[in-house]
């Protein structure tokens, strides 16, 4: 078994700035979405010699036509005009999504990265892989950033995946604990791809991912969204895989399954209420098991406890 494994220095450079609101009392403090989740997680695979089991694979930008598959032409020209302003340390946008000057080209390199892997897997270079990329994405919409994401590189791919290397279906599983808004709705009128959420129930975004919600148009019964209540764990995850996930990618035969794998369904995480461990990663990893598997990581909070995720999932 082949498995890529794509990261860049870049990516760690993605700045969303320090958290702070003098006027209600909060003292500046690390952004939740910082590099030292992601700087543990690729120093880990490096010290324990699992770099030496892996094939690298090199990121490339995201073009312009690329990201438009999914963004705007005028969300896609904003990024950029925002991104080469250098008048200002952080620029700020939508709902909780900030960045500094070259933003928009470490964004495009995450949304390049997945095209890069999902290529690697289709021309037979890998059998799986993993991409450890930032900015996260699965909630930016077609003309709208949102919760720490600028561009929907899991849907990029998809959407590459499908129009240029002529794939008929795609499924992606997306376990971060925050519904995949963005995702959604890049694929809710389209039968190519199943997009499978299990999510904490009304966290992010508010009143995202109902049940009832199920496609549009012809896309209608593609779309599965499982919210959860909070504090479920290992038993309510790996019922949700076992009853709802495997039978639904069974059923729909995806050429290529694409993972939005979030670890902030962890118990030690502070945006959430879910009690997941490693072990309920790993298990989440091998039950979605096909001829092709790109895992791509979205976000942990807690850079210490969750740095053993992604080794566990690989």
């Amino acid at each position: 078994m082949r498995t890529g494994y794509l990261f860049h220095e870049l990516f760690m450079w993605h700045t969303p700035g320090d958290l702070a609101n003098s006027l209600h009392g909060l003292e500046p403090v690390t952004h939740f979405e910082n590099p030292e989740t992601k700087r543990r997680m690729n120093n880990l695979i490096h010290a324990s010699g699992m770099i030496d089991h892996v094939q690298q694979i090199k990121p490339r930008p995201a073009t312009v036509e690329e990201l438009c598959r999914v963004h705007s032409q005028e969300y896609v020209q904003y990024i950029q005009q925002l991104s080469s302003d250098k008048s200002k340390g952080i620029h700020r946008l939508g709902d909780a999504v900030s960045f500094g000057p070259g933003g928009y080209e470490i964004a495009a390199l995450a949304a390049g990265g997945s095209i890069a892997l999902v290529d690697a897997a289709l021309d037979g270079r890998i059998d799986n892989g993993y991409a450890l990329v930032r900015p996260p994405g699965h909630h930016a919409c077609r003309d709208k950033a949102m919760g720490f994401c600028i561009f929907n590189n899991i849907a990029i791919a998809a959407l590459h995946a499908l129009e240029v290397k002529g794939l008929d279906r795609v499924a992606i599983v997306d376990y971060d604990v925050h519904h995949g808004n963005g995702t959604q709705q890049a694929f809710e009128e389209d039968d190519r791809a199943l997009f499978i959420s299990i999510h904490q129930d009304n966290n992010y975004p508010i009143g995202s991912g109902n049940i009832t919600e199920t496609g549009k148009g012809r896309g209608v019964g593609t779309t599965i969204n499982v919210p959860l209540q909070p504090g479920s764990g290992s038993g309510a995850y790996r019922a949700v895989f076992d009853r709802v996930v495997v039978p639904a990618l069974d059923a729909f035969k995806p050429q290529l399954i694409l993972v939005s794998s979030g670890f902030d369904a962890s118990f030690y995480d502070p945006l959430a209420a879910q009690m997941c461990t490693s072990e309920d990663y790993r298990c989440a990893a091998a039950s979605v098991g096909c001829m092709y598997v790109i895992i791509h990581v979205s976000r942990p909070h807690q850079p210490a406890e969750q740095a053993g995720m992604i080794p566990t999932t690989l």
